[in-house]
């Protein structure tokens, strides 16, 4: 059942928090599931074993995920994912984003958009906000809506006097 399993799944991802390479046998089984829900927990569990190393080889299997899965709750995740193991390198998770965001899913592209603000967050780094600026004006209304919530994430130290186009931004989001 989808109730169970969802949650089920997350908890397989948080035990393998930070355990790097003890997840890659069970990762490799889960991830060749027909269920996504399984999918899901498998790519929970390297994001998380892997959070804040920039390993390249748990970058290259999220990508991987993110560009070919069928399910586009798996692709999401896997996006998210990448912020979660590029924490550390966030000029490095910025370029990533800029290519993601010009996905065809919207599901990738409101990933970008989250995952925005989980590597811009409280930094007032100005290099996040053209690509936020991108996804405020998309045609899916969730995605708007988290690059909203990535503005207000990266843009906590900040004010107007400090970028001017805040201003515009805000108004923007009022309509």
């Amino acid at each position: 059942h989808d109730r169970i399993a969802r949650p089920a799944m997350f908890a397989v991802a948080l035990m393998a928090l930070q355990h790097e390479n003890k997840i890659d046998g069970i990762y490799e089984k889960l991830i060749e599931e027909r269920d996504p829900l399984v999918r899901i927990g498998a790519t929970g569990m390297l994001a998380l074993g892997y959070v804040g190393t920039s390993d390249n080889k748990a970058v290259s299997k999220l990508l991987n995920i993110a560009a070919t899965d069928l399910s586009s709750d798996v692709r999401r995740l896997a996006v998210i994912g990448l912020s979660f193991v590029l924490l550390k390198k966030p000029k490095s998770a910025l370029k990533l984003m800029t290519m993601l965001s010009t996905s065809y899913n919207p599901m990738v592209r409101h990933a970008v958009a989250l995952s925005l603000g989980i590597l811009g967050a409280n930094s007032y780094d100005v290099a996040f906000f053209s690509l936020i600026e991108k996804l405020i004006e998309d045609k899916v209304d969730y995605v708007r809506q988290a690059a909203g919530i990535s503005l207000g994430l990266v843009s906590q130290l900040g004010t107007i006097h400090l970028n001017p186009s805040l201003e515009e931004l805000r108004a923007l989001l009022q309509t």
